[in-house]
């Protein structure tokens, strides 16, 4: 249970794999978040340390709006 709660699901704003977006997060200097495909338009994000996508979030707001419609 501990381990989810890093965790958070994204709904993406249009369809591309799952290692696009860890490219993309690569390339934002995110690289700690983990993605994987949950199918469709479904990721789930994982951070190694507790409230990183969070403040990913709020660091890189322009990137998080383009890349998710719902996270």
């Amino acid at each position: 249970m501990e381990e989810l709660e890093s965790c958070i699901v994204g709904f993406l704003s249009f369809f591309r794999e799952a290692s696009l977006v860890k490219q993309s997060l690569m390339l934002e200097d995110l690289s700690k978040i983990r993605v994987t495909s949950m199918g469709d338009d479904m990721v789930l994000l994982q951070a190694e340390v507790p409230r990183e996508i969070e403040k990913a979030q709020k660091e890189h707001q322009r990137w998080w709006k383009a890349t998710f419609k719902k996270v």
